[in-house]
């Protein structure tokens, strides 16, 4: 048995035992990668118990700063410096309120000498580059053009916080309607759960809610009532039998897991203590996961998806919904982690193929500037556009990905890209490959969501996409 991976799960199994003082408040130390005795460090940390008083007042204040989510307070102060801008590309609501015409927007001539003369490999370029990655940092805008685009980034956040009260109170009239939709029944160890009502998962109801945002109190509800009727409503106990089964299993990944869960998600309060409860459960679930499939085993990409469901669901549940994704061929789990991420490079083309529908021209300026989609979106499938989008629109994506699947995510690359249409066709590289490469923030949700569903409900994208991926699936078989 690998020692170091040993000392790992001993260190994890320590804390779930004894578990860590100001959890959530304080950032804890490192153990694992400091090797040292767990109790001497928790006799010396006992020296300070006269302190937890204060370290109560002190929770009791950041919980009351903490957003929705449990995100730690951002200081929008920080927006305004030369690297907070650098990171962020604001998705224009001028843009979003146009939904591409029904008629497919053929490229010009020029557009398709160009792109007849693309290479045949071109494709297998994005595969084999599907791991670069850019520094955006480099953007060539004067200063006078960093202002105006601090100045337009400071509006919207400002303007996505007037919303919010707005927003909770729409979601408080939404919550009565969706209390309708779902059951409660019991499961065969007579564990209350919620599945959707008769006749509502393929209702047009259905679909219109979920792109109007679930509500987030009954968000973790109807992710699973989602994937529990795409599994025909199945037992899911085995799942989670089979997440403690496997905690008592050895990983050869332990290592680099414990190595990726405290960068994995920042800011949240469940996840900021070294050691804490919710690094311990992200590390179990991790560690299970890696266990499932041999093909898969563990990627990066694996810890921010597990991180979202752990803000939703205890650790069991997390897992056996994480082992659902992964074995539903529609959310393409599986195939985006499989030794040469088959799924991400099948996306890049159905990606291209909606792309040149809809903005050709874009299609043909990323060309001739021989920027690949692996070099921009290879983060936004592997992750599912965590740390891609804010987290209350990621998860207004992730609603939508529950009831669709992964073409949701295509359309979403493809809302970004129409979007970014002026600047990608009249900007040069590293604009353009910085403007692809940043963090994205829309002027409005609502404006994002309401463009993907309904390029989504468009029967000739969803031709497009199936021809796409059949298609790709001949070119993989004839090698």
């Amino acid at each position: 048995e690998d020692a170091d991976g040993a000392y790992v799960r001993r260190t994890y199994a320590h804390f779930d035992a004894r578990g860590v003082r100001g959890d959530g408040l304080l950032e804890g130390k490192e153990w694992t990668r400091e090797r040292g005795a767990h109790a001497n460090g928790e006799e010396r940390a006992a020296h300070h118990h006269n302190h937890d008083g204060e370290i109560d007042v002190e929770r009791n204040e950041l919980m009351k700063k903490i957003d929705r989510y449990g995100f730690f307070p951002r200081d929008e102060n920080q927006i305004g410096n030369s690297f907070a801008r650098s990171r962020m590309t604001i998705l224009p609501e001028a843009a979003l309120s146009k939904i591409p015409k029904r008629r497919i927007m053929l490229p010009t001539s020029s557009s398709r000498q160009g792109l007849s003369g693309r290479k045949k490999n071109s494709w297998m370029d994005d595969k084999q580059s599907s791991q670069r990655s850019y520094d955006a940092s480099g953007s060539n805008d004067d200063n006078e053009a960093e202002e105006l685009h601090s100045r337009k980034l400071q509006a919207v956040i400002q303007h996505r916080a007037s919303k919010e009260l707005a927003i909770r109170e729409r979601e408080a009239l939404r919550t009565a309607k969706w209390d309708h939709m779902l059951d409660v029944r019991r499961d065969a160890d007579g564990k209350p759960q919620f599945l959707l009502a008769d006749g509502v998962y393929k209702s047009k109801k259905l679909k219109r809610r979920v792109y109007k945002g679930i509500p987030d109190r009954w968000r973790a509800a109807v992710w699973w009532a989602l994937l529990r009727s795409r599994a025909h409503g199945g037992s899911s106990g085995n799942l989670e039998a089979d997440f403690h089964y496997l905690q008592r299993q050895p990983s050869p990944h332990d290592v680099q897991i414990d190595l990726d869960v405290p960068r994995t998600i920042s800011g949240h309060i469940l996840f900021h203590t070294r050691y804490g409860e919710g690094q311990r459960a992200l590390f179990h679930v991790l560690h299970s996961f890696s266990l499932l499939c041999d093909q898969c085993a563990y990627c990066q990409g694996m810890g921010p998806i597990a991180a979202t469901l752990l803000v939703y669901f205890p650790p069991e549940r997390a897992y056996a919904a994480l082992v659902q994704l992964h074995n539903d061929e529609s959310f393409g789990i599986h195939q985006t982690f499989s030794p040469g991420f088959p799924g991400l490079v099948e996306n890049f083309w159905v990606q291209y193929k909606i792309a040149m529908m809809l903005c050709p021209d874009v299609v043909q300026s990323l060309e001739e500037k021989n920027i690949v989609t692996s070099a921009y979106a290879t983060k936004w499938y592997i992750t599912l556009f965590t740390n891609v989008f804010p987290f209350a629109t990621q998860l207004r994506l992730w609603d939508a990905y529950f009831l669709h699947g992964r073409d949701v995510l295509v359309i979403a690359s493809v809302a970004i890209i129409w979007s970014l249409r002026r600047t990608l066709v009249t900007g040069n590289f590293e604009t353009c490959l910085g403007s692809l490469g940043r963090e994205f923030i829309p002027d409005d949700d609502d404006l994002l969501m309401n463009w993907i569903f309904m390029v989504l409900q468009r029967e000739d994208i969803r031709k497009t996409i199936t021809s796409a991926r059949k298609e790709w699936a001949q070119m993989v078989e004839q090698g």
